[in-house]
């Protein structure tokens, strides 16, 4: 469950593929969830989100989910498969953990 309304702290949003940065979203506290470090701007960055017990953590306490999907030029089948498919699926799973608010995408 998110912190909004819960208390002061602000709602938190989880971002995927994050590789632009979100800049400042007032009211929430911004998680970018991405495979390899990088300055995003983000309050909060989870690295290898993938393999991350974090980043599920954060999906699951985020009161909202951005989830913006993989390579639509993919090289290949497998790397379409597992940047689209696979990452949509955890982030789904993770996402039907929240308390309803919303998944974004």
């Amino acid at each position: 469950m998110g912190s909004a309304g819960m208390s002061s702290l602000p709602a938190p949003i989880a971002l995927r593929q994050a590789c632009s940065s979100p800049g400042e979203i007032k009211g929430y506290h911004t998680i970018g969830l991405i495979r390899r470090p990088a300055a995003i701007g983000a309050d909060e960055v989870i690295t290898d989100w993938m393999n991350s017990a974090a980043a599920k953590n954060a999906l699951a306490r985020a009161d909202y989910i951005i989830h913006l999907s993989g390579d639509a030029n993919a090289k290949n089948k497998a790397s379409y498969i597992e940047s689209n498919y696979t990452t949509t699926k955890l982030v789904a799973c993770n996402a039907a953990k929240i308390g309803g608010k919303g998944l974004l995408r």
